[in-house]
């Protein structure tokens, strides 16, 4: 590379550095949300498990 391109490149690098963070407000935003719905599915799926044996423990077979 020539030294104004290595120049360049060097001062964007550090402005976005600077100037940019890593995630935005909407990308935790997002985030949270998913993390939130992969706990209530956990959470529903577990719960609908536990029905399943209940109404399944009246049974027997004779």
């Amino acid at each position: 590379m020539s030294e104004n391109t290595h120049d360049i490149l060097k001062e964007a690098a550090a402005t976005a550095a600077v100037t940019g963070s890593l995630f935005s407000t909407f990308d935790i935003i997002m985030l949270i949300l998913l993390l939130g719905a992969a706990v209530w599915w956990l959470y529903s799926s577990k719960k609908d498990n536990k029905k399943d044996e209940i109404l399944l423990s009246k049974y027997s077979i004779q």
